[in-house]
């Protein structure tokens, strides 16, 4: 009898549960990297062997404020990330910017991907060159 009423609450409780997911597709992905690009800067400055990446971008797009910007290493072979690290995103006057440095043998396969928004939000990737 136990086990039936523990069974019905249980059933009860279960029934108030919410859940959520979020699949940003690779089309919007690419049809927003395409819509925003103008507003996104990313310049490499080349001294001797070091490359510095300097990403600058709006602190809001669309109503939605920056979440995060990413680096991805990719693998040159089959394009997968081997190496995804955050970048500290520095305010200033309605801009964002955040860099880094690397290797000139290190910068190839490089993916910035910039997120606005919690949730479902927009995201934006663009090759480093």
């Amino acid at each position: 009898m136990i086990r039936f009423i523990i069974l019905i609450v249980l059933t009860i409780l279960s029934i108030g549960c919410k859940a959520s997911t979020c699949f940003i597709s690779e089309v919007s992905i690419n049809e927003d990297s395409t819509k925003y690009s103008q507003l996104i800067d990313i310049t490499v400055s080349k001294s001797g062997q070091s490359n510095l990446v300097i990403v600058t971008a709006p602190s809001t797009i669309s109503g939605l404020t920056l979440v995060g910007i990413m680096l991805h290493k990719r693998s040159l072979k089959d394009k997968d990330d081997i190496l995804s690290v955050p970048l500290l995103a520095t305010f200033e006057n309605e801009k964002v910017s955040s860099w880094y440095s690397a290797d000139e043998n290190l910068i190839q396969g490089n993916v910035i991907t910039i997120d606005y928004g919690k949730n479902c939000g927009i995201s934006l990737r663009y090759n480093v060159n």
